[in-house]
């Protein structure tokens, strides 16, 4: 009778190690990282920055059209799989991936934080000449991402582009408005 309780006892302790063993497996994360050109890859995002002419002068169009690039990160999130990762575009502001078939969204950063947080860091200095737009801006600017793909098939190169618009005297904080003295 003991060496059956022993036995039955092994056996569901047995089985309950096995079912954990598989959550583990079933909970590991993606690691998606940026590859460099030269590598295997299936997407090519292009994320540049529209600088506005702020001036006062007569622009030439060279002023009016300034586009600026840069290596930065961004949090790619793969809403199929609800999943996150940390990506890095190159000095051109080019980000090279090999993704899989899915939806994936690219969000900035710095909006990487609770709302309340988001809030609270990106309000205006203290300044007469800047006021404050509307507060569902702020909601509306943290939850926008700055780029939504799908990947519908993996074995051809998929290219996307985002642009980042700033603001004079604003930069890139949409939900203000500045209503100070214009350059001459």
């Amino acid at each position: 009778m003991r060496l059956l309780f022993i036995l039955i006892t092994l056996t569901f302790l047995s089985c309950k190690t096995v079912k954990n063993t598989e959550m583990t497996n079933s909970n590991q994360k993606e690691k998606i990282s940026s590859l460099n050109k030269k590598q295997p890859h299936n997407v090519v995002i292009s994320i540049n920055t529209h600088d506005p002419y702020c001036g006062g002068a007569f622009p030439r169009e060279s002023d009016l059209n300034k586009f600026s690039t840069g290596s930065y990160n961004y949090l790619l999130i793969n809403t199929t799989k609800h999943d996150t990762s940390t990506v890095k575009s190159d000095s051109l502001g080019v980000i090279y991936l090999n993704l899989e078939i899915g939806k994936y969204e690219v969000r900035e950063l710095y909006k990487d934080m609770p709302f309340a947080q988001f809030q609270e860091k990106n309000k205006p200095k203290v300044n007469q000449s800047l006021l404050v737009f509307d507060p569902e801006c702020y909601k509306k600017w943290w939850s926008d991402n700055l780029l939504k793909i799908e990947i519908i098939e993996s074995t051809s190169i998929n290219k996307f582009t985002a642009t980042i618009t700033k603001r004079c005297f604003t930069g890139l904080n949409p939900c203000i408005i500045y209503n100070g003295e214009l350059p001459k």
